[in-house]
């Protein structure tokens, strides 16, 4: 089966109170929707990559033993993360690195993955902002 993730965060402040939220969706519905809080003071990079963690996660838990033989398809509006998450631009910030890391990890558990950069403007639409 193919999944979609569709995600968004930021921080009020940068750093700041961090935020997000994250879309999965199956062919025919949709799995989880979430607007969250994340529980800790961050900037707009780690937010990002914080919210799409937690998605992952979530997706993980849900599909247990199936999640290698799934394909996953990410959109997100942070050049920054699908960027990097491609190993098209190299990461300077080392408060990044270990979110980074465990991005990776989590892609590397499906059959296959594809990341997408999205306007902004499409996220918000998505999210209903």
């Amino acid at each position: 089966m193919h999944y979609t993730i569709h995600c968004d965060a930021g921080s009020k402040g940068n750093p700041g109170y961090a935020y997000g939220s994250y879309q999965i969706k199956a062919p025919a519905w949709t799995l989880a929707q979430q607007e969250m809080m994340l529980d800790e003071s961050a900037t707009c990079n780690q937010a990002e990559f914080m919210i799409l963690i937690e998605a992952l996660k979530e997706l993980k838990n849900h599909l247990g033993a199936f999640l290698e033989s799934e394909e996953l398809t990410i959109y997100s509006d942070s050049k920054l993360l699908i960027m990097t998450a491609q190993g098209k631009w190299k990461l300077k910030n080392p408060m990044l690195l270990p979110l980074r890391n465990e991005l990776l990890s989590l892609l590397k558990l499906f059959r296959s993955h594809q990341l997408h950069w999205t306007p902004r403007e499409t996220m918000l639409t998505l999210f209903g902002h």
